[in-house]
């Protein structure tokens, strides 16, 4: 895990067996708000197992890579798209809600993994309020 104390510095202080991960590092754009401060302490992880794009989208499942894989071939790309540049891309909604999802949590250092598509039973809160199963 690399250790990095501020963003001006973060490719200097990337070590000689890390520099193949210099793309990823500064494919992560600059926090902002009150964490934009130097002296807050920034982890990145290191690509580990995952060493492109397509292997990220084939991780989280959900054929994301079958839809974005196109579209999205590089670290940086990934790291700047808003989600309406992921709606002109052509994924639905819930694929660009689970895809934000996983690159924030890619870039806190989660290793990512495929979710299951969770469904409402018996349809839902207020059908069953209705219904009088409270």
């Amino acid at each position: 895990m690399l250790r990095i104390r501020c963003f001006n510095q973060a490719l200097r202080s990337i070590s000689a067996p890390a520099a193949r991960f210099a793309s990823t590092v500064s494919a992560v754009p600059k926090p902002r708000g009150p964490y934009a401060s130097c002296s807050q302490a920034i982890e990145l992880t290191s690509a580990g197992s995952i060493a492109d794009v397509d292997t990220f989208l084939k991780k989280i499942g959900r054929d994301l890579h079958k839809v974005a894989a196109p579209k999205i071939t590089e670290w940086p790309q990934l790291f700047q798209m808003s989600a309406h540049d992921l709606k002109e891309a052509g994924l639905s909604p819930r694929q660009r809600k689970y895809l934000l999802l996983w690159r924030e949590k890619y870039r806190q250092g989660e290793e990512p993994y495929a979710l299951p598509v969770m469904r409402k039973k018996h349809g839902g809160e207020r059908k069953r309020k209705a219904a009088g199963k409270q």
